[in-house]
């Protein structure tokens, strides 16, 4: 895949979960606190009351390697005033 726009910001750390929504098998955890955002969709509300996920690689892989810990975080980790975030593109297959 390739991805022509990415966002690059603030985060918190913790789980990148492999669908949209919390319970969702853990694939990496974001141990960095600036990383890439690549994509945006829908998924389970949040603390940032909002649905919107966006899609990264996790700087440690934590299970299943074959997805080399790609993901979603909660918009609500992130560092961004508006979510989704203007510019970035929702991903194409959600």
């Amino acid at each position: 895949m390739s991805f022509p726009v990415d966002l690059y910001c603030t985060n918190t750390t913790g789980d990148v979960t492999s669908q949209s929504f919390f319970g969702s098998p853990v694939t990496g955890r974001m141990t960095k606190t600036t990383s890439w955002f690549v994509c945006w969709k829908v998924g389970a509300p949040h603390a940032g009351k909002n649905s919107v996920w966006y899609y990264t690689k996790g700087d440690v892989v934590v299970n299943n390697p074959g997805q080399q810990a790609w993901g979603y975080m909660p918009a609500s980790a992130l560092g961004t005033t508006k979510a989704p975030f203007p510019g970035l593109r929702k991903c194409s297959w959600g």
